[in-house]
């Protein structure tokens, strides 16, 4: 191999190699601190631990193995105990039936609403098949900037309010109560969604609260207000979904569900399975006069669902609950 010619060249080809090298020693140190943070949760769980030299794809895959292979365990174990089956039933079927009344309540209440501050200003207003019809003409002097701002922001603004209520009031009221737990976890869940939600649904479908905003700021279709807007909804509801990680497991309500390989199943009966009820009920009910910006309202709740899982999932979850004391009013029955 000839010498470089132009020493300037070797001499940046070194100094690349030299950062590809630290980047690489740098990712490697970090995989090693990262797996040895979980061989130690690992040995403190009674699970086997990786060589941390070994860590690599294989290593990786072994232990995502081991994960799935801990969860189908303790599914075996509960669906083999007839109380704990029981239960595990008794907690789907509340989810469900609060998730239902809980998403029916905030709807009817945002339509309710929104009817009723079309009727303060005059404007006649029909409600049909999930979505409003305004008989009047758009030339009419009634549309007026306020009242068009006020009718719009009505009925997302009462579902923010009634998702502030209900988590003002969840850790006051009812501590033992299961229902009611559910009711108002899945009462923030929804309300939330339907106020952001209303906003990612109106800039997409250009239809209801995209109206507000766009009396409000001024702006045109698309531009960067609206894009700002599209974003901080999005944020919010990803937001949501981690602060509720914690009142979905305070309403469980029993110690048992939150343990290590039981909380799998409790995730999938208290929060997955309700919520796919929910959006398959709704869904097909709506189907009829198929209103595109209220099933984007509903499949915007698909946001807040990842980061409510991973906080559910979260031992920071746990540990808040025990440093709140809030863990003290769970059940002493072991099957719960």
């Amino acid at each position: 191999m000839k010498p470089s010619n132009n020493p300037d060249k070797e001499l940046r080809k070194n100094f690349r190699k030299h950062i590809r090298n630290k980047r690489r020693n740098t990712s490697r140190r970090r995989l090693a601190q990262f797996f040895s943070r979980r061989n130690r949760q690992a040995d403190s769980q009674g699970i086997i631990a990786m060589d941390p030299a070994r860590m690599n794809r294989i290593g990786l895959k072994q232990m995502r193995k081991q994960k799935r292979f801990r969860f189908f365990k303790n599914l075996i174990q509960v669906l083999q105990n007839r109380n704990s089956v029981i239960n595990s039933l008794k907690i789907l079927g509340t989810s469900t039936l609060c998730g239902i009344i809980a998403l029916t309540a905030v709807y009817f209440l945002n339509q309710a609403i929104t009817i009723f501050i079309a009727k303060i200003f005059g404007i006649p207003i029909v409600w049909k098949d999930f979505r409003y019809y305004y008989p009047l003409s758009t030339g009419s002097l009634l549309y007026s900037r306020f009242a068009i701002i006020f009718i719009f922001s009505a009925g997302p603004v009462s579902s923010l309010l009634i998702a502030l209520i209900a988590g003002n009031f969840f850790f006051e009221k009812g501590q033992y109560n299961r229902f009611l737990k559910y009711g108002l976890a899945w009462s923030i869940f929804y309300g939330y969604n339907f106020m952001f939600g209303s906003l990612i649904s109106g800039i997409i479908t250009r239809t209801d609260a995209v109206y507000a905003t766009l009396w409000i700021l001024m702006n045109t279709e698309y531009d960067y207000r609206e894009v700002i807007v599209l974003f901080l909804s999005i944020t919010a509801l990803l937001v949501t979904g981690y602060r509720l990680g914690l009142k979905f497991i305070f309403a469980l309500n029993n110690s048992k569900w939150i343990k290590p390989g039981i909380i799998g199943i409790s995730a999938i009966s208290s929060i997955i399975l309700p919520w796919m009820t929910c959006m398959i009920l709704f869904t097909i009910i709506s189907l009829p006069g198929l209103n595109i910006a209220f099933l984007l309202k509903l499949i915007s709740s698909a946001i807040i669902l990842p980061f409510l899982l991973v906080s559910f999932f979260s031992e920071n979850s746990t540990n808040r609950l025990h440093r709140r004391g809030l863990d003290l009013f769970f059940r002493a029955d072991p099957e719960g």
